[in-house]
């Protein structure tokens, strides 16, 4: 009797809590949960006046140049940026106070990017990535690009003038350009040539029509060239043309080509194969005079270590042409040999003749 007493005690109890619990509640609940609401806080807001990437159109190498943006905060608390990363150590983002900028809502500040051309040549891309503490957006980039151009250019671009087939007994020129983009009163001061004699840079002043097609404000026309009396054969001189140009105070042209004529060698350029320092080792080439004409050959200047001797090679037929042997003695050290060997002539159109000469010597027999 006392059990079912304390058992309806409890389920009135249970009745009374549950009708106040109702009372409480909502009387209907669609989504079948509860909902929680939250107001968001105040929050910064970036932008970028302008274009984010600046084309700064023509650079030289070895300078330095910067761009500057505007940022403002649109938001409604405080903006902070800082470089968040960069595409290399030679641009830099910087800021109001040097690491970071802190911008209050309403106000703006400048970022400047500052970049190094260094050298480079052709396109130039570079950039930094800028991170922000605005939540819509936590960086963005700012991009710089353009053209890298050598503080003097010398055109052709290779630096080599390319003369192909030369007359012994004609003069043949080759013209070329040198002019600063950024320095249009360019002065040149002084030209050499590793062959002055025959091989001579004469400059003079870009026309205005020459100017215009190279849209530069000043420069110069190169007239090289290649006297007669060049040594038969391939050749290379340096000519160095030095300038005001604190960048560039030397600018180095090669003048290359073949000089033909009434002698002629070949092969035009003489290989020695299998040359070792134990044996030395030794290679030929043939002398061809035009018109068969009897010529005497002395050997001007050849290495110390090279042994020279020239014959008549001539048949019944064949008039005209000359067996030279060219010699390495044992004894030579081992490494790469790039030498020219000159041949006074007493043909009257031909007083010179060259014959290049390569070898790599090995360090012990083949054998």
């Amino acid at each position: 009797m006392v059990r079912w007493l304390i058992l309806a005690v409890v389920v009135i109890a249970l009745t009374a809590i549950a009708t106040l619990v109702a009372n409480f509640m909502p009387a209907t609940n669609p989504a079948g949960a509860f909902k929680i609401s939250s107001k968001e806080g105040p929050a910064p807001k970036v932008v970028v006046e302008g274009n984010s990437s600046f084309d700064f159109g023509t650079m030289s190498q070895k300078t330095t140049g910067t761009h500057s943006w505007t940022v403002r905060n649109e938001g409604n608390a405080d903006l902070e940026l800082w470089m968040l990363s960069s595409t290399c150590a030679c641009t830099i983002a910087k800021f109001a106070d040097k690491q970071r900028a802190i911008v209050k809502p309403g106000e703006s500040t400048k970022i400047d990017l500052e970049w190094e051309t260094r050298e480079t040549v052709g396109e130039f891309s570079k950039g930094a990535t800028i991170g922000t503490n605005d939540p819509a957006q936590p960086s963005f980039p700012l991009n710089v690009k353009g053209i890298v151009h050598p503080p003097v250019v010398l055109i052709p671009n290779d630096g080599t003038i390319t003369m192909e087939i030369v007359s012994s007994d004609e003069v043949k020129t080759v013209n070329g350009a040198l002019f600063a983009p950024d320095q249009p009163r360019l002065k040149i001061l002084k030209i050499t040539s590793s062959n002055p004699n025959h091989v001579i840079v004469t400059p003079t002043p870009l026309s205005e029509a020459e100017l215009k097609t190279l849209k530069v404000g000043g420069g110069y026309k190169l007239a090289v060239e290649v006297r007669s009396g060049m040594p038969l054969g391939i050749f290379r001189e340096e000519v160095v043309i030095e300038t005001d140009n604190k960048l560039a105070p030397e600018v180095r042209l090669l003048v290359s080509g073949m000089v033909v004529g009434p002698i002629s060698v070949l092969p035009e350029l003489l290989r020695l194969v299998n040359v070792t320092s134990d044996r030395g080792g030794s290679g030929e080439a043939t002398i061809l005079v035009r018109g068969g004409r009897p010529t005497k050959f002395e050997v001007a200047r050849k290495p110390a270590k090279f042994e020279v001797e020239i014959a008549p090679s001539e048949t019944g037929t064949l008039k005209g042409r000359y067996r030279v042997k060219v010699t390495i003695p044992p004894g030579t050290p081992s490494g790469r040999i790039e030498e020219t060997i000159i041949l006074k002539t007493d043909h009257p159109k031909a007083a010179e003749l060259s014959i290049p000469v390569r070898a790599l010597v090995l360090g012990g027999s083949k054998g």
